[in-house]
């Protein structure tokens, strides 16, 4: 069994065959997938993808956050669209947690100020 512990299967350039995508996890047994939200607006995207594919990948969960390649982009009404998300997924048995969140310091022409906001 194999547990891919960070996938975005919502990224763009999965989209056209994102079926195969699956069906090829599945084939190569496959039987867990973590897909973390990194935006805001990526949230209610994310927790419909996991659930639309959830019957084929049982152990298919998602967390939503801000991640810190991100944060230059967020506003401050990001938080509350990602405190609402987070409140309607609490019933959700594929919600799993918070992220994808952190401080990426290392990352030049982050403002290490908003990341710590947004974390």
């Amino acid at each position: 069994m194999w547990i891919d512990t960070h996938c975005h299967l919502d990224a763009p350039e999965f989209a056209k065959n994102l079926p195969e995508v699956i069906r090829t996890a599945l084939d190569n047994n496959v039987q867990a997938i973590l897909l973390p939200a990194v935006k805001a607006v990526d949230c209610e995207a994310v927790r419909a993808l996991v659930n639309q594919y959830g019957q084929q990948i049982p152990g298919l969960v998602y967390t939503l956050g801000i991640h810190p390649l991100y944060t230059n982009q967020a506003q401050e009404g990001d938080i509350s669209i990602l405190e609402q998300e987070i409140s309607q997924s609490l019933s959700d048995p594929r919600f799993v947690g918070i992220g994808e969140i952190g401080l990426d310091y290392f990352v030049e022409g982050l403002d290490p100020h908003k990341q710590e906001h947004f974390f």
